[in-house]
């Protein structure tokens, strides 16, 4: 079998092939053009409903959580260094983003749905 196969494509003739190919876009160009776009549309739609069918079917998997920061202090609590609680609290949110961040680059399949189905592990 293996050898037939190799016979096959050394008698394929590929100048006749592109030669016929290219005649037959000489003479129909606006079908070429129209069955060119067609399957162009035709893929990005198969695309766009496989990614809806998986997002209708995982919706019941998401999660929502809010994140608040505590209360204010009282007044006199308020007066004490305000810039280094601000620097803190900085700091804080910064480790949280980036390691909500992270979480997307877990394994490779979260890297396989993220480019598939441009799945967001995190959303803001």
């Amino acid at each position: 079998m293996k050898i037939f196969t190799i016979e096959f494509w050394k008698q394929f003739d590929w100048r006749l092939a592109l030669d016929s190919a290219w005649e037959f876009v000489k003479v129909n160009p606006i079908e070429v053009v129209v069955w060119t776009v067609g399957i162009i549309a035709g893929w990005y739609l198969f695309w766009a409903v496989f990614r809806y069918i998986y997002w209708r079917l995982n919706e019941k998997n998401l999660v929502y959580m809010q994140i608040t920061l505590p209360r204010d202090d009282s007044p006199k609590d308020k007066e004490k260094d305000v810039e280094k609680d601000f620097r803190e609290r900085i700091g804080i949110m910064e480790q949280l983003y980036r390691s909500l961040y992270e979480i997307r680059e877990l394994s490779i399949e979260n890297m396989i749905r993220r480019i598939l189905f441009q799945d967001q592990i995190v959303s803001f």
